[in-house]
């Protein structure tokens, strides 16, 4: 065992990819393509999804039952997708994700210009689109894994943020400007981002993403492979703490859709666009530093988590204090700026330590927990609002982030998983 060590000691250190480079990497950027382009068709679709409902019903509730059916198959059908996304061919699962979610949006796109469309069709639509999302997901996580090597899964990741973050900034823009024109136009638009989708993943040439597991799954075999992806992760200090991590995270972060919608009104009197003006902001700050992060390889991922999570409660702390528009704007930056700093780096991390085989599983996992944990988070910051200020909480929030930082200092397996 010494001698492996001392071999590896001696290994010169790949050198990072740029974003160039890693751009001329064509598999990943067909993938990065399809990321793109589907992700702007379904926020396009999250938009028309809810202006159709309202139109239709006047229902705040129906709203409400519409986004929750995006949800729950998301969480029911997590598990089993990484199970089978670990054991089969995951460039096949992208394929018929995209293939089904492109006809279901279609059949929407027909009963719309035929006046046939009734809101429990939506509602079904969206569990239908949210299953296959469940099976898409992860095996896009597997797929980048293999496409990309180790030393630039980092810049990956964040290329892949900046992407998000772009699309988080146009598709609520065309959304509705499509939905002004046509709301019909609005879902055909997602349905082709399917099918571009889908083209550009079939370009994708990857022997490691077509290869199956042999052997029939049953339910014992499902079984006994839930309790391998189980067993590893909490079998492994370093994975077990960045799970928790992972999870402590959200909760520090998920309360901000609560808190900041209330702040934008008190601190101005501009109305949404005062609220609009914090959110294209705080998305600056993302994008810039998810690209800033891919000039920040060769720091330990830890130290950048830890000052994502200082940039994070500093900002908060800040809110706590002044009431002033301008100075908020300012720290809504810095929000944005601290997100992918700390969520990046950590979320690369898991992904270097989690065998490949097992990615799939360890990915769904994850997904789940981030979305069981949002809601509690969400929940609890509306009761504790109920009884504390604003300013108060942002400084629980503040003192949260802290105890993380400390935390993560005296944990000696995250402090030696870099070395």
């Amino acid at each position: 065992m010494a001698n492996v060590q001392t071999t590896n000691s001696t290994q010169p250190e790949p050198k990072p990819l740029g974003y160039k480079e890693l751009l001329s990497i064509r598999n990943y950027l067909y993938l990065l393509g399809a990321q793109f382009v589907s992700d702007l068709g379904e926020g396009v679709y999250r938009l028309a999804l809810a202006w159709a409902m309202l139109e239709m019903t006047g229902s705040a509730l129906m709203m409400s039952t519409v986004l929750v059916a995006q949800m729950v198959p998301a969480i029911v059908f997590g598990i089993f997708a990484g199970v089978m996304v670990d054991r089969g061919n995951k460039r096949k699962y992208m394929l018929r994700a995209d293939f089904y979610r492109a006809l279901v949006v279609a059949a929407v796109v027909a009963l719309w210009y035929l006046d046939l469309l009734q809101p429990w069709m939506l509602i079904l639509a969206s569990v239908i689109l949210a299953s296959f999302t469940a099976f898409f997901t992860p095996a896009r996580s597997v797929a980048v894994r293999f496409l990309v090597p180790d030393h630039a899964l980092m810049q990956a990741k964040s290329l892949s943020t900046s992407t998000n973050t772009i699309v988080s900034l146009v598709a609520p823009a065309l959304g509705g400007l499509l939905v002004s024109i046509d709301m019909g136009l609005a879902f055909l638009v997602n349905a082709v981002t399917f099918f571009l989708s889908l083209l550009l993943i079939s370009l994708i040439r990857n022997e490691e993403l077509t290869k199956v597991v042999e052997g029939k799954l049953n339910f014992s075999v499902f079984k006994q492979s839930l309790q391998e992806g189980y067993r590893t992760i909490m079998g492994n200090k370093t994975l077990k703490s960045l799970v928790y991590y992972v999870v402590l995270l959200n909760l520090l972060l998920a309360p901000s859709g609560v808190l900041i919608p209330m702040y934008a009104f008190q601190v101005s009197d501009m109305g949404a666009a005062g609220l609009a003006v914090f959110e294209i902001t705080f998305f600056a700050g993302v994008l810039l530093g998810s690209i800033v992060l891919g000039y920040l390889t060769r720091w330990p991922k830890i130290a950048l988590v830890i000052t994502g999570i200082l940039l994070l409660l500093a900002a908060f702390m800040v809110l706590a204090f002044v009431k002033n528009f301008y100075v908020a704007t300012v720290m809504m930056f810095v929000l944005g700026l601290g997100t992918p700093m700390t969520n990046v780096p950590l979320s690369t991390m898991f992904a270097l330590k989690v065998p490949r085989e097992l990615l799939g599983r360890a990915s769904s996992a994850i997904g789940i927990l981030t979305m069981t944990s949002a809601p509690l988070a969400l929940s609890l910051s509306g009761s504790v609002l109920a009884v504390v200020s604003i300013s108060e909480f942002f400084m629980y929030c503040s003192a949260f982030g802290l105890l993380l930082v400390v935390m993560m200092l005296l944990n000696p397996v995250i402090r030696k998983s870099e070395a």
